[in-house]
């Protein structure tokens, strides 16, 4: 189950990235210029973001 919700996730942001530089593409080439800068500079806390998240999820899946 996890690997195709993996799956759905990875071709749903492929798909809308692609519809978006189809009818937009000015502002879509803008933000996927931008998009590894913001990325770049904010690993960090992404990285920690999703990392609480997930503790939180198995400590809650761990008490029931």
């Amino acid at each position: 189950m996890a690997l195709f919700l993996f799956c759905v996730i990875g071709i749903g942001a492929y798909l809308a990235m692609e519809i978006s530089a189809g009818f937009r593409p000015e502002k879509s080439e803008a933000f996927l210029t931008r998009l590894p800068t913001w990325l770049n500079t904010h690993t960090d806390q992404l990285i920690i973001i999703v990392s609480l998240v997930l503790g939180f999820w198995l400590i809650g899946r761990a008490s029931n």
